[in-house]
């Protein structure tokens, strides 16, 4: 497989990815990554992918100008419904078939899971990010999805899900004391003020209640501040801080208790048990929500949950669907050196 190229795109809200790699070992050739503004349901699907195929192009010049990839996986924010990931599939090849032989759509929880699965046909990842997600693919193919609901209806455990209870707590604390919260919010609320550059609560209101701030508001000002509540709970031992954190954690272990039941047992490795992806941000700050998240896989005994080892992938998201993409078009003795990169974040039950 002298000469061949596998590429693989991770293309999520907050910007898009792109690995190129060579066939014979799986090493990566080239990584570039750029910054966008909105995701495929945020904007037309045409404008994204225009984002995408610039990228790609870019990468793949970079090894060598006027170079053809053997296959290219693209792993997309908002393909989840059958129509929508067929619009993708058909935009996707006429902006990208003068690049690849080959390619291969699939929603961008997918290359979280095959970027640190030890098995080339299942595995199970768990995000959080400015959002959350979370995703089990068994070997036969079937798949279960617990979260990715967006802001309104989910993202329990996300950057976004800190942030906004951040708010709602010292909102309801500071109104009179309509609900009083368990720690003290003096910190929390300077935090937020200094942060987003306001005074009062009718400042807050102002900030949620205008439609011109509500596109950057909902998602990325809100969980900006989820970074420096966890230095301040980091650095500082704020209680809240710590407690917002701790709960985060919870929410993050009820996905991992709902979907680790139906994985198959060929998922399970001796000693590690079922292995979790764990991709995003909130994971940088892991020793602020193990506790709320081994509360919650403590409380499941006996639901099935059984051993589960939560890592952090050592190559990026697109590897993992470049990984996928090489599989299906039948370059599957591709050696990708990917568990031997991890970092062990928990074993549970603990030795």
């Amino acid at each position: 497989m002298a000469g061949v190229l596998v590429g693989g795109v991770e293309g999520g809200a907050m910007h898009v990815e792109v690995v190129v790699c060579r066939a014979s070992d799986g090493c990566i050739l080239v990584h570039r990554q750029r910054d966008v503004l909105r995701n495929s349901l945020e904007v037309s699907l045409e404008e994204y992918l225009g984002h995408v195929a610039a990228v790609v192009e870019s990468a793949v010049n970079a090894v060598k100008p006027g170079a053809r990839l053997a296959c290219l996986g693209l792993a997309l924010s908002g393909v989840d419904c059958p129509d929508r990931k067929a619009a993708a599939v058909a935009a996707c090849r006429e902006r990208l078939d003068r690049l690849t032989d080959w390619l291969c759509v699939d929603n961008d929880t997918y290359g979280a899971v095959f970027a640190g699965s030890q098995q080339c046909d299942g595995g199970m990842a768990l995000i959080a990010g400015t959002g959350s997600n979370s995703l089990l693919v068994n070997p036969n193919g079937e798949s279960h999805q617990c979260g990715g609901w967006g802001q309104f209806l989910g993202d329990e455990g996300s950057g976004f899900y800190v942030g906004q209870k951040a708010v709602k707590t010292c909102v309801d604390d500071l109104d009179c004391g309509y609900r009083i919260s368990p720690f003290p919010v003096d910190r929390v609320w300077a935090l937020i003020k200094r942060q987003w550059g306001i005074q009062t609560l009718n400042d807050v209101r102002r900030l949620y209640a205008e439609r011109s701030e509500l596109a950057s508001l909902t998602k990325r000002k809100v969980a900006s501040l989820c970074a420096p509540i966890a230095h301040l709970a980091q650095c500082d031992n704020d209680e809240l801080a710590r407690w917002l954190l701790a709960d985060a954690g919870a929410q993050l272990g009820k996905h991992i208790v709902r979907l680790a039941p139906l994985a198959d047992e060929d998922l399970r490795e001796p000693g590690v048990g079922l292995r979790v992806v764990c991709v995003g941000g909130l994971f940088d700050s892991y020793s602020l929500l193990e506790s709320g998240l081994v509360r919650e896989l403590k409380a499941s005994s006996g639901q099935g949950v059984g051993q589960v080892t939560l890592v952090r992938p050592g190559v990026p998201c697109a590897v993992g669907i470049a990984r996928v993409a090489a599989n299906r078009c039948g370059l599957s003795t591709i050696k990708w050196d990917l568990v031997s990169k991890q970092s062990c974040l928990l074993r549970f039950p603990k030795d």
